[in-house]
């Protein structure tokens, strides 16, 4: 049969969802996030000065079950719009929190979109013919 627009946008968001979630917890590099703070500031018993660096690996913020409720489990629904509105942008992080991680961010999706149009040939004849 025929894919229309709605069942490919569902299967595209839904293929996000996944890469997401594989992404998650399977960093492709070893990253490292790292913050000055910009105030004095007490955290879990312990006083730290305005300037003080802190250092935090990727894998450890996403398996962290306090963000992440059964982190080793596999679940792209995670990545629905309303539980990434839930949590802190900082929380997921494959390629860093700097520009790399905006580069993925919006190239994913345009890269899907190509794969599955050149994967569908009849999809892209209908297409020619209406363009």
């Amino acid at each position: 049969g025929q894919l229309g627009c709605t069942a490919v946008t569902q299967a595209l968001k839904y293929l996000t969802r996944v890469l997401d979630e594989t992404l998650r917890m399977f960093p492709p590099v070893v990253t490292f996030t790292t913050r000055s703070a910009a105030n004095d500031i007490e955290y879990d018993g312990l006083k730290y000065q305005a300037g003080t660096n802190f250092l935090s690996p990727t894998i450890q913020v996403h398996m962290d079950p306090r963000i992440w409720p059964e982190p080793e489990k596999f679940n792209p629904d995670r990545f629905l719009p309303e539980n990434v509105a839930a949590r802190p942008t900082i929380a997921y992080q494959p390629f860093g929190g700097g520009p790399r991680n905006s580069v993925w961010h919006s190239s994913k999706t345009s890269t899907q979109v190509k794969g599955w149009w050149k994967s569908s040939s009849s999809l892209w004849e209908s297409l020619k013919r209406v363009v």
